[in-house]
């Protein structure tokens, strides 16, 4: 009787200190493909790091950037409606860092909330950069570095059938061996291309 007391005892001291059992939480690693499909968001702060890659894909909706959208990692927008909402001229826009890749592609729109309040859009030397059949307009508000339209640092080879409107200058390129194919400049203010004094050579520009 001693001895079944025992026994039951230590299976029920046993029981008690057993730990929980508990399911493993299938957690995203920063390399992971993240979607935002069919769905409004509203990114109010946006953080990728290098190695990183974050999708916009095939949404019905838009998606809003009350913030800067820097660009460390790799952002995709894939059929996208991208509207920073800036109440004034550069206050938001996109900085396509030196260890950034950003992909624009399939009928994507990136534009700002408010047609007076521009935006700024630059590509560092050392970014990957490519945009294909895609809508971009208010780039730019005043003929400065970095806010003069979409400004292209490195060199850009993928780059066709885009509409660039309503910007300050379309497109700067400055860099070198470019390849545009197949787009369209139209209502930007001080003109479509343009490349600042001799820093940019041996691009190609096609209709």
């Amino acid at each position: 009787v001693v001895l079944l007391i025992l026994v039951s005892f230590l299976i029920f001291f046993l029981m008690i200190r057993r730990p929980p059992r508990s399911t493993p939480f299938p957690t995203r690693r920063s390399s992971d493909l993240i979607e935002f499909e069919g769905s409004t968001v509203i990114i109010n702060e946006f953080k990728d790091e290098p190695g990183s890659v974050v999708r916009f894909g095939n949404s019905r909706h838009t998606t809003t950037f009350p913030t800067n959208l820097t660009v460390t990692g790799t952002v995709i927008f894939d059929n996208m409606t991208v509207i920073f909402n800036n109440s004034v001229d550069g206050e938001y826009g996109i900085n396509v860092t030196g260890t950034g890749t950003l992909l624009i592609g399939n009928n994507s729109n990136i534009t700002t909330s408010n047609s007076s309040n521009e935006m700024f859009f630059f590509v560092e030397s050392g970014a990957t950069f490519e945009m294909q059949d895609s809508l971009l307009s208010e780039v730019g508000w005043v003929d400065i570095n970095n806010k003069r339209g979409l400004e292209i640092k490195e060199t850009v080879t993928v780059f066709d059938n885009n509409t660039i409107t309503n910007s300050f200058y379309g497109i700067i390129l400055d860099s070198n061996s470019n390849l545009l194919t197949g787009n369209r400049f139209e209502n930007n203010s001080n003109g479509g291309i343009y490349s600042p004094s001799q820093s940019s050579d041996n691009n190609t520009i096609e209709n």
